[in-house]
C-alpha cells in the first residue's frame, strides 16, 4: 500500500534536506511546505536565516493530474506561493484554465501563472514537462527550451518503452541541479 508521508514522518536529518519534491493536491503542498518550515524552525535557531531565503530548503512540486482543473485554478494560484518550482506538464497546465483544448495555448496559460507570482518571494521557476518535446522553462521574463535526450547505445538508436517515472527523473536531477549539487 502507499504510504502517505507528511512533515512529521521525516527524521530531523530528512528535515533538513536541501530540496524537496512533492506530487500532491495544491493543498497538501501548501500544508507540507509549511509543516516542514515549522520543524525545520524548531530543529535549529540556526535556520532563522533559512526564512530569509538563503538557507530555505528548494521546494519543487507537481500538482496532481486529476486536479488540473479549472475548479482548482484558485487553489493552484494559492499553492504556488509557496514553492521554489511548480511543474506540471503541458496538458495539466491547460487544464486549470480550460477542459476544452485547443483554447488555451501553453505559452498563454504560463504568461498566466508567471503574473501571479511562483514563490515567497515572486522570483519561482515555472518547468513544463512537455514529454517528447522536453521541456519549456519560465523563469522571471526570461524562458528557454530544452530537447529530451535520448541516449544511443552502439549504432541502434534508443527507444522509449515505458516512460513512466521519466517526468520524476527530471525533476530530481533539475532540483540537484538547482543546489548546485
Amino acid at each position: 500500500p502507499k504510504m502517505r508521508l507528511d512533515q512529521d514522518s521525516l527524521s530531523p536529518v530528512q528535515v533538513m534536506a536541501n530540496s524537496f519534491h512533492f506530487v500532491c493536491s495544491s493543498e497538501r503542498c501548501m500544508s507540507l511546505v509549511k509543516g516542514i518550515m515549522q520543524r525545520r524552525d524548531k530543529i535549529g535557531a540556526a535556520l532563522k536565516e533559512s526564512r530569509e531565503g538563503r538557507g530555505r530548503a528548494l521546494m519543487v512540486w507537481e500538482p496532481v493530474p486529476e486536479l488540473c482543473i479549472p475548479e482548482e485554478r484558485e487553489k493552484f494560484r494559492e499553492a504556488i506561493q509557496h514553492v521554489d518550482v511548480v511543474s506540471p506538464n503541458a496538458e495539466e497546465l491547460v487544464g486549470f484554465f480550460t477542459s476544452e483544448r485547443p483554447v488555451w495555448l501553453e505559452e498563454k496559460a504560463a504568461k498566466a501563472v508567471l503574473a501571479w507570482g511562483i514563490g515567497p518571494h515572486k522570483n519561482g521557476a515555472l518547468v513544463i514537462r512537455q514529454g517528447s518535446r522536453g521541456c519549456a522553462a519560465y523563469l522571471g521574463e526570461g524562458h528557454f527550451h530544452l530537447r529530451p535526450y535520448h541516449l544511443n547505445i552502439g549504432e541502434l538508436p534508443s527507444k522509449v518503452v515505458d516512460p513512466t517515472g521519466g517526468g520524476n527523473a527530471f525533476l530530481g536531477g533539475l532540483t540537484l541541479a538547482m543546489n548546485g549539487k
